[in-house]
């Protein structure tokens, strides 16, 4: 059976575009490994899918992180919704066994919580997680209405920003942000 040269160059286009996939669930994979609290949960298949949806609908691959590990592993809410921020930090760090209290000690000072700015809760949640070993990240996706992160070892720093590499991603340590521009500046 003769082939044509177009056949043969759409075989090598898709050959590429699956080794792609391959790499992108790979990378996707070793993050979730990291920012999972029972990282023996992760199904490859999902991964998988999760990145061929992304390479379909040009999306970043922190989309398919973010679509795995939504409410578990990955929080996210818009920056003027400190309600539904406060409650994915502390259901993120639930799965890890850690309690936020972000500050407040006593149960009727709680609706303060919710007075306070963002970047002040994020700053109260870092701290309190470096009393469990864990660093709080964040993420600048495609729309700046959002804050979008995950929790990870402290230890898994290195790691952490060698998948934030290879899956393009600008990943922020939040008890090291700088607030005073937009937290993205590159260091």
């Amino acid at each position: 059976m003769c082939t044509s040269g177009y056949d043969a160059r759409f075989a090598k286009i898709g050959d590429f575009m699956m080794n792609a996939v391959e790499s992108g669930a790979a990378a996707v994979s070793r993050l979730l490994q990291l920012i999972a609290s029972e990282p023996e949960r992760l199904d490859e298949d999902a991964v998988l899918e999760a990145v061929q949806e992304a390479y379909d609908h040009d999306l970043p691959l922190m989309w398919a992180v973010y679509h795995l590990g939504k409410h578990e592993a990955v929080f996210a809410a818009e920056w003027a919704d400190v309600f539904t921020l406060v409650e994915q930090l502390r259901a993120v760090a639930a799965n890890w066994q850690a309690d936020l209290l972000f500050g407040v000690q006593e149960a009727e000072d709680e609706a303060l919580i919710f007075d306070c700015e963002p970047q002040t809760l994020l700053r109260a949640a870092a701290q309190e997680l470096r009393g469990y070993g864990l660093a709080l990240w964040r993420w600048q996706g495609d729309n700046p209405e959002l804050c979008l992160g995950f929790i990870c070892r402290e230890e898994d720093t290195d790691l952490l920003q060698a998948c934030a590499a290879a899956l393009a991603a600008r990943l922020r340590d939040v008890a090291e942000e700088d607030w005073s521009d937009d937290g993205f500046v590159d260091s």
